[in-house]
């Protein structure tokens, strides 16, 4: 059945009659207090003013952390979480931002207790892009990381760390310096919603106060809940009249389930679980199973979306069809790890003015050519192509247009989700 609404309006259950777990978890302490005692300093002390508008919408929710120290490494603030020493288990670490001041910062996660090994994660403002290293001590050059956009211009940024480089570490430190950690530069960041949790998914924002959330994992065992994406009560019959079962949907046609946080639809190709309140009400969620179907992978599409637009221009004369060369796109490097389905299209100023056979545009992954799309084949298809972070893209073209008396104009385009990733227009003048 397909289930709009939200449900605690009409059950509320006893304790017993579901699993109280959790898809999400924050390890950290006052998620979003930085000023407290649970962060402390690094370096120098940054100065904090929470009067900022969060990604949550709610005014002086967010912080402006201003870095004024020009000294080696700058200012910093950080927290200090006990774990269990492992070469495998992973940790995703996330922050809300938005530019203040500052052009970049620094988000750093460093293993400590026996050798210290650190990683961290660059985001410049200027260009939208990330860029991760291995840090002091030699830890792991992250894979995974990534970045979602929000209203406003908040950014969540995250990525994913494991003591692989020696494994005997009891202490993983989250570490922030808004104005990166270089001598020299200052400046302001904006700052909400410090996360940490194990997996390789950043889940939805858990924030905390003096107490980290954990994630709670429904039991196999417990017939009331049959696992992960199928859910099952016989205590909705006490208040909707008949039995509710619930599966998971990450095929169209999608239902929707509304979220009593932001009052808002959660898109298609998710699946939904469900949720038990503090007042023992539960909520369905169309939301991922992170646990185990997108566990290890991303997909942040913004690393396309660079819109280039190269064109050129050919004066000819008495030649039925011509060209201004071969053009090659800039680089294109992925961010994230995932799929994309991109939309190629001839765009013609008049009726089959584009030479079928000679005009192409062409994909490149890694220096090889993986796709080619010529006008002979049609007007428009679609690519879905694979990446993983640090894959570099780039693509080539050349256009062959009706010249001498009949000059026409020729465009070719690259699309995602109707935004513009590639675009080469030819225009050609007879004369």
């Amino acid at each position: 059945m397909g289930v709009v609404g939200r449900l605690d309006q009409y059950a509320s259950m006893l304790a017993t009659e579901f699993d109280d777990y959790s898809m999400s978890e924050n390890l950290l302490l006052r998620s979003n207090s930085f000023n407290t005692g649970t962060w402390t300093p690094v370096s120098a002390t940054c100065v904090f003013a929470q009067n900022v508008t969060g990604p949550d919408n709610i005014s002086n929710s967010a912080w402006t952390i201003d870095d004024q120290s020009t000294a080696s490494d700058g200012a910093g603030f950080e927290q200090t979480k006990s774990i269990t020493p492992s070469t495998t288990t992973n940790y995703c670490l996330s922050i809300f931002v938005k530019q203040g001041t500052a052009t970049i910062l620094d988000f750093y996660a460093f293993f400590i207790g026996n050798s210290t090994k650190g990683s961290y994660l660059r985001y410049t403002f200027s260009t939208n892009t990330i860029s991760v290293f291995s840090a002091d001590g030699g830890g792991i050059t992250p894979t995974i990381y990534g970045k979602v956009s929000y209203p406003n211009g908040w950014i969540r940024i995250y990525f994913v760390v494991n003591d692989a480089n020696n494994g005997l570490n009891n202490n993983l430190q989250y570490r922030i310096y808004p104005a990166s950690r270089d001598t020299g530069p200052i400046g302001t960041t904006l700052f909400y919603g410090a996360q940490l949790e194990t997996g390789s998914v950043a889940t939805d924002y858990t924030p905390t106060t003096t107490t980290a959330i954990s994630r709670v994992l429904p039991a196999t065992t417990n017939t009331n809940i049959t696992g992960l994406g199928t859910y099952y009560s016989s205590g909705f019959d006490e208040n909707v009249g008949f039995t509710t079962f619930l599966s998971a949907n990450i095929s169209a046609p999608y239902d929707l389930v509304y979220d009593e946080f932001g009052g808002t639809l959660f898109g298609a190709g998710q699946g939904r679980y469900m949720r038990q309140n503090t007042d023992k009400s539960v909520i369905v969620y169309n939301e991922i199973d992170e646990i185990t179907s997108f566990a290890g992978t991303t997909n942040d599409i913004s690393f396309w979306l660079l819109g280039e637009q190269d064109s050129a221009q050919v004066i000819t004369s008495g030649v039925y069809y011509a060209s201004a060369g071969t053009f090659t796109s800039a680089n294109i490097t992925a961010t994230s790890a995932g799929t994309a389905t991109l939309s190629f299209t001839f765009i013609e100023s008049g009726l089959n003015c584009i030479e079928g056979s000679t005009s192409y545009i062409r994909l490149y992954k890694n220096s090889s050519q993986i796709f080619q799309f010529t006008r002979s084949s049609g007007l428009t298809t679609t690519y879905s192509v694979s990446y993983s972070p640090g894959d570099v893209f780039y693509f080539q073209t050349e256009l062959f247009v009706l010249s001498g008396g009949g000059a026409a104009d020729g465009t070719i385009q690259v699309t995602i989700e109707s935004s513009l990733v590639y675009s080469y227009s030819l225009v050609n003048i007879n004369d």
